[in-house]
This record gives structure tokens, sequence and C-alpha cells, in this order.
């Protein structure tokens, strides 16, 4: 049986072959009716994914390939999946695309009119590995390698001036009787508390109110709250240093001008950790609003002109509309800002006094009332020299971190929209 080309589904619907490549390949320029009729007529002549089958397996080299004219059209969709099957078959990777050409016909496949290749899938492979081997090599030395050494040392007394000792679990039994460690992760919780839910609710408000900008105002706007995500930490944390002062800070000469007391802010235990909180919660906004103002803008208009015709009110477009949306993205805000809040050092290392009767530098003061999980693995690692136990907390901040991550993944099936 030969193969059926485009010249004799032209024959038969009398036209030519060129207006059936294009008819084929849903050109604008070609009617509904004559549309419909050619691909009528190619599938009653037999113009099957067989025929392009038999022409690869004619040509048996290391490099074969057809054009196809649409390959998101169903019309085209088994002979798509003709190709593939052989090419599997001769032990081929295939690679399709469309270039807005006329379609092939299998006699011009017979002749080397190719455009797709199918390269050998061992050599592909090979490619794929090469350029994900240095990615793959970073990410083991610099994340999986560093945590498996943690855990390790965990069960160890680990000092840089003698020999590693295993230890067992001598080090989480020692957590376990360590009030520091109790008191810096009771920290660690309240400041969690205070900056997730504020940081969610300051940057869903602000990225309505992006939302309504357009244009250049918008992009202006949105820069000066991204600001201060990408400016330094240490830098943040010096200004607001400056500004909580409580003899010459901007904050208490401000409560003066109207007549309220000043405050200690950082110097107080009542109040360093509510201070850091605010600057932590000021330095995300911009990055929670972009990412929730990405998602209100691919909310279709069209749900809101629906439901106002129906009669919803702003709460109710906002209640039923806006934020089942936006749940995915609350969703992952969430979990990143919940880690951000687990993981913050900076602030509380430069802002507040240290924890000694004088103060001074090393943060975690007044008292130990800003002292977080990871401040307290610094002063224990790296100024008292425990690095075993440095690690076991290290590892108790990791677990934490990777249950309350699970916690809110699996949450997000009971609220996704």
């Amino acid at each position: 049986m030969s193969h059926v080309t485009l010249k004799d589904i032209g024959k038969e619907v009398g036209v030519s072959a060129t207006t059936v490549s294009r008819a084929l390949n849903n050109k604008p320029d070609i009617s509904y009716q004559v549309k419909q009729k050619i691909k009528e007529v190619a599938e009653r002549l037999g113009y099957s994914p067989n025929a392009l089958a038999r022409s690869l397996k004619a040509k048996k080299t290391s490099s074969i390939g057809v054009l196809i004219a649409d390959i998101a059209d169903p019309f085209f969709a088994p002979i798509v999946k003709g190709i593939e099957n052989t090419a599997r078959q001769m032990g081929y990777s295939i690679i399709l695309w469309d270039t807005g050409e006329e379609f092939l016909s299998t006699s011009e496949v017979r002749k080397g009119k190719m455009k797709v290749e199918i390269k050998e899938s061992t050599r592909r492979i090979i490619f794929v590995w090469g350029c994900l081997s240095l990615i793959l090599g970073l990410y083991v030395l610099f994340w999986l390698y560093p945590i498996i050494i943690s855990w390790i040392r965990s069960f160890s007394f680990w000092n840089p001036l003698r020999p590693v000792k295993m230890v067992g679990l001598l080090n989480y039994k020692n957590l376990l009787e360590d009030s520091i460690f109790f008191i810096s992760l009771k920290n660690t919780l309240f400041l969690a508390l205070y900056t997730v839910p504020t940081s969610i609710i300051i940057s869903l408000s602000v990225a309505i109110g992006l939302g309504v900008l357009v244009g250049r105002i918008r992009n202006v706007f949105t820069t000066i709250f991204y600001l201060p995500v990408i400016t330094c930490t240490v830098a943040v944390a010096a200004v607001w240093q400056w500004i909580f002062h409580p003899s010459y800070g901007l904050l208490n000469y401000a409560l003066g001008v109207l007549g309220l007391p000043y405050q200690k802010w950082l110097f107080s235990p009542h109040t360093a950790l509510p201070s850091v909180a605010i600057v932590a919660v000021w330095q995300v906004i911009g990055f929670n609003a972009l990412i929730f103002l990405a998602a209100l803008l691919g909310i279709p208009d069209s749900l809101y002109e629906a439901a106002q015709i129906d009669g919803a009110n702003r709460w109710g477009l906002f209640r039923y509309i806006t934020l089942p949306l936006l749940n995915p993205a609350l969703i992952f805000v969430t979990i990143i800002q919940t880690i951000f809040s687990f993981k913050i050092f900076e602030l509380v290392y430069i802002m507040p006094p240290g924890t000694g009767a004088g103060g001074g530098v090393g943060g975690g003061g007044p008292g130990n009332a800003t002292r977080t999980i990871v401040l307290n693995i610094y002063h224990s690692g790296l100024k008292e020299f425990r690095m075993g136990y440095a690690s076991a907390q290290a590892m108790i901040l990791f677990l934490i971190i990777m249950l309350l991550t699970f916690l809110a993944w699996k949450a997000r099936a009971k609220w996704e929209y």
C-alpha cells in the first residue's frame, strides 16, 4: 500500500497540496468548511501515524526527523504518538516543535526534508547529567554534606582544639536540662508568632493597594516596598538600633512630640523582642507583597464582574473570590515566613545589647530576652567551642522547621481552592 500524500488529499478535495498543508496546519486564511472537508478526506484515505511510522523505520540512522505542523491539534495526536512509539522502539528519544511551516508528507520525509531531530537516548542523557552535575555537586557540597556532618557531630564531643569523641545521646540529654536552650526556644516561637501573622496581614493589604494602582505608579511603589528586602540586614539592624535608642532615637523623639513617655525599647526585657519583630516584619513586607500581588493579578476580572452582577459587596468579593484563589500564595508565604522567623540571626545579634551584666555586643539581651535558637547555636559553637552541642541544637531546629513545614503543606489540601 502506497503512502498517502498531500497531493492525493488535494486531488480528492479539488485544491492544491499547499492548501491542504495550510488547512492541516490550521492557518487562518483557509475557511472552516474547507479545513473540515480536508481533514475528513485525510482520515478516509488513511493519512495515519502508521504511514509516518513506516517511513521512520525505512530510514535507520542516528538522526531522523519529521516536521509536525501543529502538535497541539487533536487531529495530529495519533500521528505524534506513532512517531514517538516508533522512535522508542528504535532506541531514540524524540523532540518535536512547531515551526509554522507547511506539513511534510511521508514522501517528503523519505526525501530528507526533516526539521525535528531524533537523537540517541544515551547521548541526550549524558548531556543532561553533564549540565546538572555542577549544580548537584554544589548542592551536595554546601547543603547535604553539612547536614550529614552536623548530624554525626551532634553525637560527639567536638572541639577544634581536641580530637572528636563520640558521646552518643549525651548532647541531647544536656539540652533537656539546659534552661538557656528552652529560653531561646520560647523566644524563637514568640518571634514566629509575632512576625508570621503580622507580616502576612500587612503584606496582603499592601498587595491589594498596589493592585489598585496601574502603570509606572505601581512599579515605583512596588520598588519602594521591595527595597528593604535587598538591603543588607546588618545595615538595617544598625539603622533601627539608632531609631530605637532610648536617649536620642527617632522613635522616642516622636513620642516626646506627642507628649507620651519614652520607652527603653531594646533595653527592656518586655519590649526588646517585639522591637526586633517590628524590624523583621518591616524587612519582609516587600517580598511577601510581591508574591501576593502576582497572585492577585492572576485572578480573572470576569469572576469579580459576575459576582457584582449577583449583588456581592466588597467584603463578599474578597471573602469568596480573592481569598480562596490566594490560598496557594498564602500557604507559600506562611511556610517561607515561618522558616525565616526561625532563622533570624543578624537582627538579634546586632540590635539588642549583649547578655552579660554590662550589655556590650553579641545580642540576646537584655538578659536573655532576645536570645533565639540560632543565636544560641552561634554562642555554643563559635564562642564556647562546643561544636557537638551546637550541632545537636541545629538538628533540633532542623526537625522543628521540617515538622512545621510538613504540617503547613498537609493543611493546604483542606484550604486550597
